[in-house]
């Protein structure tokens, strides 16, 4: 009769294994997670990012001024890259002022991609 009280204690010493083991993942911290960057492709940058969204302006008359912020940058002609404006995901305030013609105003939303802008300002 020595094999019941055997069982129980292979039960007791199996129930305790089994507490300890979720009691040590409980208390184990979490392994560090590495970002992987593969070395062929280069690492994003804000400034790269930014060229990829922006304003792109088409106006008339083309030497009408543009605004950014109410930051000049200069005639709408004279913008590099035919007419775009790299500029970072944002809310920006637009103008567009030449002399003899209303101005032109708008809060632009600019997200991932460029933003066309294509106006035609009125004669005042």
């Amino acid at each position: 009769m020595l094999v019941r009280p055997l069982r129980g204690l292979v039960y007791a010493l199996g129930a305790l294994a089994l507490s300890c083991t979720s009691v040590k993942e409980a208390v184990r911290p979490p392994a560090p997670v590495a970002a992987v960057v593969p070395p062929s492709a280069p690492a994003a940058t804000p400034a790269s990012a930014a060229l990829t969204s922006g304003l792109v302006f088409s106006v008339e008359p083309a030497d009408a001024e543009v605004f950014i912020d109410g930051r000049s940058l200069g005639r709408a002609s004279d913008l590099p890259g035919g007419g775009l404006v790299p500029l970072p995901s944002g809310l920006y305030q637009v103008s567009l002022k030449r002399a003899g013609y209303a101005t032109w105003r708008a809060e632009v939303a600019v997200r991932a991609a460029s933003e066309p802008i294509r106006v035609t300002l009125v004669r005042k």
